[in-house]
């Protein structure tokens, strides 16, 4: 009878795993084979698909802590202005290493190339026990006409 000798699979986490097994014989004879095994982007965390149709794509309410068949407004980011700083809190998938989430500002929510990294500090990141991290995040606002804090999630 084969034994599972090494590796395991996450398969709430997209990536390559690698498993090991072995075998052997009433007569001693012993055999190993690995194989491996793909945990792939499908419809359930598509960066272009809403399956929920609830407004968010797929791969938002996956790198959140959403379900992407189930409607998840719990996971939504948390912004308020705190002293001069607008702030973002929420939870982040950190056990994704393929998967990028950052938070940018811009001045205008139709500029889509006016949207930038610059002046965006996380002040705040407690991991959690599966695979998550609260994350939050601040940028001044004092002197600014407007300023618009989003999350970028991408793979």
């Amino acid at each position: 009878f084969p034994s599972h000798d090494s590796g395991a699979v996450n398969p709430a986490v997209l990536g390559s795993y690698v498993l090991n097994y072995s075998a052997t014989d009433s007569s001693g004879n012993n055999e190993s084979a690995t194989r491996i095994v793909n945990i792939v982007l499908n419809a359930s965390n598509s960066p272009a698909v809403d399956s929920d149709g609830n407004g968010m794509a797929d791969l938002v309410e996956y790198a959140l802590g959403g379900s992407p068949t189930g409607n998840s407004p719990s996971i939504l980011p948390s912004p308020e202005v705190s002293g001069t700083n607008l702030r973002i809190t929420f939870l982040a998938r950190t056990n994704d290493g393929n998967l990028f989430i950052r938070p940018v500002v811009g001045t205008n929510l139709f500029d889509t190339n006016g949207w930038s990294t610059n002046g965006v500090v996380k002040t705040v990141g407690v991991a959690t026990h599966n695979g998550f991290e609260w994350q939050t995040w601040e940028t001044p606002v004092s002197g600014a006409v407007r300023k618009f804090l989003k999350i970028n999630i991408s793979r």
